[in-house]
């Protein structure tokens, strides 16, 4: 049954509210987390109990490193600068809750941005996570940086306070800030916006309105809580709302396609989109379009105009698009109740402003039927004054009426001085003007770009005899420098630059004055020909190699995107992180088409978010080599050279602890990784029941969800015994790591104990990712296997504890010998192909060294490819290569005919093999074995009961036509509709493996000849991949 907002919203304070809320629904569904950078995202459901539990457990921690502030004294405040998502919503929660007031930083300031709001703000400290603390480090700051909490890491904290304080304490807090925001900047520095806890009361208080619209739906905000719209849809809306809201972790910025992906596991959506992501999914076709409709409830988009062609196209296809409107001064502004007359033929562009408010509408100077508006105080007030006569907020945006239906407005621009791009950033045009007409050359400049991705220019020149191309030359250095001394959102690229003709010169007033709507209007065409020219690249600017090999592209491409980011760049990190902004975004577009016209394919449509979709040189590289027919190319001797480099590097100066076996435990103690994945989670399980086993330290990753709930989901998901996590709660120990960093980030009184007790470390974790390169995995899997053989070697033990590798038939997937891989060491990293299996191979060879030069006790278990279980659901991950096949051919309609027959063996066969050839004490070292299905199942057999369990029925084709789909496909953003697309490459390469040789791991584990891979046990394997009906299972094993 639905529950009803607190009866006491206005006038009470936030963290009131939120106590409120939680007493009366604690097991209601706060909000639903997923992690955004995933193909299928999974969410992660967190209760108003438990969000207050994380916030209480963030009070405690903040009040230990500041000293409380009670009611009536002056202001605490605290700076806020971090990534946007739950957990800041959790310390923002927080420090209100201590009574002080958050100035919410955005991300994209500039250092000088940051120290101005700082000090404006009166902020004694700034709290920043680990992704935005390089951003304070450029500041000159004089206060105490504090590091956002690991929530996972946090116990319950204080006990919740009462919900209903003293009279006297609410009304002397009301007017105090619960929180700063700020505006863009566009017109000088940030300006501080109080949202004080009355603000915030009354705004809740007009949305109860709408309550009964939005039963059963879940809000999806795409803006960033620091801004306005942000803090409306995360922090008010949930106590109005019976409803959860949305958080996709990420640190890649929103695109269509992500928001795609996204929303796929979830329906009834209220998404609250940025215009340009609209855009986007407009631009990407009608699947996408419908696919979106078919998520939502609807789409109130805000903070920038949306393209009127690209809002009606998207209404054509069912996407229930609304114009809504607010801002940090006002808070919301529209009416949240959704129009149910029709919409059609821009009727979608108008809203009613919402109670609370008295609205004043006033004559512009530009056309009698336009109107600015002033926003008085009524019920409520806004949070700031800028308007004497009378009293109010002049919001600075112009209004059209509609016609037909009177108290309904549209948003038509702003006045004279801003345009507002379609991600809602802000050009100040009066800068830009002045800044250009210091030189004597120009004689009037209008700022256009309303709604687009950037703004231009369009210049008049001041009488000369040059052309308008050679004018272009001329101030072009001069546009240059002024791009140094704007922001980035506003700089300006040369392709936008219009110069007038004297045959169209600027329309002017009586006075001289620029009329810029008759002026812009003359140049429409010319402008939307600019737009379409910036898309494309200059052929002039960039070169590009004949021979068309993906060596050349990474190179020709490297070079190109270094030149534009005026940087070195490295070839395999996320360009965003290394500088690239939504400005040099499209100038990166414009560098890939280049290289795609360059190709033997000069037609191939590429994404206008492409570089978002592929953040680093390598996948753009990458995804352009996967447009054109290619043939499998060999390891290239620098990448062989690459691979030994490595190995080099993370063998040398290995340190051996003399044993001290004072002590030593009893029986068997195991460090375990990857404990919540496909492998690790059935070794875990067999460890826990497993007599001889006295202990597991769990080693995980930290992450937003509790590691206890998810090594029970992981469990629940495979269906593994549950029961066994609180049977054998004894033997388990939970310890958060960093592999990546030194001693894996411990305590030296923890990690000590752990080398002290380990008799085994097992280590499957590892990502699986085809498409990226042997330095991608560097960093935390390369790193990580150092600082794993360190821990093993600084062991107390009279014995060494043996290191079990869980490595993969991708390190030898280039073997090329008269039969099968042996189970043996290689030294040659031409066996290596893919960056996965080079990484796995360099992996190998590191602990072989460590074997030789340090004594090391080693087991190198490769595993060939992996199926889902016999027993429990048939879990099998719908990332792995041959679910991503299965699920694309049912959304293409066919599948390959000509795969080369497989080798599959079920995980949890595999996992108890992995279990005893890591216990087998008789092994010498380096040991290698080899755990795959000596038993292939012919293709033909698989594929004939996919293609008739599917409906409707799979039609079989052969593997190149069927790649044809999928590059059809991947011409578009709704490329994560068919999942093949992201291993285009993988799979034009023919992705086989050589068969294991597996003589030495059967006469240990004679199950591993499991055989061939019963029909019922594949059909179970389809109803878990959500592809057919479940089915009833006999013969095969399965539970």
């Amino acid at each position: 049954m639905a529950l009803s907002p607190p009866p006491q919203i206005r006038d009470t304070l936030v963290h009131h509210l939120y106590l409120k809320t939680e007493k009366q629904k604690p097991d209601a569904i706060f909000a639903k987390i997923i992690n955004g950078d995933v193909l299928d995202p999974v969410a992660n459901d967190i209760t108003w109990s438990q969000l207050m539990r994380d916030v209480c457990s963030v009070t405690s921690q903040l009040k230990s490193s500041i000293r409380p502030r009670t009611s009536g004294t002056p202001m605490k405040v605290v700076s806020v600068l971090a990534r946007s998502g739950y957990s800041y919503l959790v310390h923002l929660l927080a420090i209100i809750s201590c009574g002080w007031t958050a100035a919410l930083l955005s991300t994209k300031n500039s250092p000088a941005a940051l120290e101005h709001l700082i000090e404006a703000s009166h902020s004694q400290y700034v709290l920043v996570d680990q992704d935005s603390r390089a951003l304070i480090e450029g500041c000159l700051l004089m206060i105490p940086c504090l590091d956002f909490f690991d929530l996972s890491l946090l116990d319950g904290g204080d006990s919740l306070p009462p919900t209903q304080p003293e009279s006297t304490v609410v009304e002397s807090e009301l007017d105090v800030p619960a929180l700063y925001l700020h505006t863009s900047g566009s017109t000088g520095h940030p300006k501080l916006v109080p949202w004080t806890h009355r603000f915030i009361s009354h705004a809740i208080f007009s949305y109860l309105e709408a309550t009964e619209e939005y039963k059963g739906c879940m809000f999806y905000c795409l803006a960033p809580i620091c801004h306005a719209m942000g803090a409306m849809f995360a922090l008010e809306a949930p106590l109005a709302f019976d409803c959860p809201i949305l958080f996709a972790e990420s640190k890649k910025p929103i695109t269509g396609e992500a928001l795609l992906r996204h929303i796929r596991p979830f329906s009834n959506v209220a998404l609250i989109p940025i215009p340009s992501i609209l855009q986007q999914v407009a631009d990407s076709g009608p699947e996408a379009m419908r696919e979106l409709a078919s998520h939502l409830k609807v789409a109130y988009y805000g903070g920038a105009g949306l393209d009127v062609d690209a809002g009606n196209l998207l209404r054509a296809h069912g996407v229930p698009v609304i114009s809504g409107f607010g801002m940090a001064e006002i808070n919301i502004g529209c009416s949240m109740l959704i129009p149910h007359h029709n919409l059609d033929n821009g009727e979608w562009l108008y809203f009613q402003w919402r109670k609370g408010y008295k609205i004043l509408m006033i004559d512009s100077a530009d056309e009698p039927d336009i109107k600015e508006c002033i926003v008085l105080p009524a019920e409520d007030t806004p949070a700031i004054i800028n308007h004497r006569d009378p009293i109010g907020f002049r919001t600075g945006d112009l209004w059209k009426e509609n016609p037909h239906r009177s108290g309904w407005w549209k948003h038509v621009g702003r006045v004279g001085d801003v345009t507002v791009l379609a991600n809602g950033e802000k050009t100040n045009n009066k800068q830009l003007e002045t800044l250009l007409l210091r030189d004597p050359r120009i004689d009037y400049v209008i700022v256009f770009g309303e709604g687009k991705e950037q703004n231009g220019l369009l210049l008049s020149p001041a009488p000369v005899l040059s052309s308008p191309a050679a004018f272009e030359d001329e101030i072009w250095p001069l546009v240059q420098r002024i791009n140094e001394e704007i922001p980035k959102h506003s700089r300006i690229n040369r392709e936008l630059i219009l110069v007038a003709t004297p045959t169209r010169p600027f329309a002017l007033t009586d006075k001289g004055t620029v009329r810029a709507k008759a002026t812009l209007a003359m140049y429409e065409k010319d402008i939307e020909e600019a737009y379409r020219t910036m898309d494309m690249d200059d052929s002039n600017l960039w070169t590009f190699d004949r021979e068309f090999n993906l060596a050349n592209l990474t190179t020709n491409l490297s070079a190109a995107i270094g030149q534009i980011m005026s940087r070195k760049i490295s070839v395999w990190d996320d360009l965003f992180e290394q500088g690239l902004d939504s400005f040099l975004a499209f100038r990166v577009a414009a560098v890939v088409r280049g290289a795609a016209r360059a190709s033997s394919y000069p037609d191939a449509v590429i994404p206008r978010n492409v570089v978002y979709v592929y953040p680093s040189v390598a996948a753009l590289a990458s995804y352009v080599h996967s447009l054109v027919p290619s043939t499998a190319e060999p390891v290239p001797e620098d990448d062989a050279t690459a691979v030994e480099m490595m190995i080099e590097k993370y063998s040398a100066n290995f340190v051996v602890q003399n044993p001290n076996p004072t002590g030593d435990l009893d029986g068997i103690v195991v460090a375990l990784t990857g404990a919540t994945g496909s492998v690790g989670s059935f070794i875990f399980a067999e460890l826990l029941v497993d007599p001889k086993v006295q202990l597991i330290y769990s080693l995980y990753r930290p992450s937003v969800q509790d590691i206890g709930e998810r090594q029970l989901k992981s469990f629940v998901d495979r269906g593994l015994d549950s029961s066994l996590l609180q049977e054998y709660v004894h033997k388990i120990r939970f310890v958060a790591v960093d592999l990546a960093v030194d001693r894996l980030g411990l305590d030296e009184a923890l990690y000590d104990e752990i080398a002290r007790a380990v008799t085994h470390i097992i280590h499957p974790a590892w990502h699986v990712n085809f498409n990226l390169s042997l330095q991608s995995f560097e960093r935390t899997h390369i790193v990580g296997v150092r600082n794993l053989i360190d821990l093993a070697l600084l062991s107390h033990r009279r014995t060494r504890p043996r290191f079990i590798f869980l490595s993969s038939v991708a390190s030898v997937a280039g073997y090329s010998g008269p039969s099968g891989v042996p189970e043996e060491t290689f030294n040659n990293p031409q066996v290596a192909r893919t960056g996965y299996g080079m990484s796995k191979y360099a992996a190998e060879r590191i602990l072989d060294r460590a074997v030789i030069g340090a004594g090391l006790n080693a087991v190198v278990i490769r595993l060939g490819q992996l199926c889902g279980a016999t027993i429990g659901t048939g879990a099998w991950s719908p990332s792995e290569y041959i679910p991503i096949i299965l699920r694309s051919s049912q959304l293409l309609g066919s599948i390959p005919s000509d795969l080369p027959d497989q080798r599959w063996l079920p995980v949890d066969i595999a996992s108890k093999a992995v279990i005893l050839l890591s216990f087998n004490s008789s092994a010498t070292v380096p040991a290698y074995y080899h755990v795959e299905n000596p038993k292939p199942t012919p293709w033909r057999e698989i594929v004939g009961i996919v293609a008739d369990c599917c409906i409707p029925k799979l039609q079989l084709v052969p593997m190149d036509e069927w790649l044809e789909y999928v590059a059809q496909r991947s011409k578009k953003l709704e490329t994560s509709s068919v999942p093949a697309s992201a291993l285009y490459d993988f799979f034009a390469n023919r992705f086989s493996t050589p068969p294991l040789i597996t003589d030495r791991t059967l006469s240990l584990v004679p199950s591993v000849n499991f055989g061939s891979i019963p029909g019922d046990l594949i059909q179970h394997y389809l109803h878990y991949l959500g592809l057919i009906p479940d089915v009833e299972l006999e013969d095969a094993g399965v539970d």
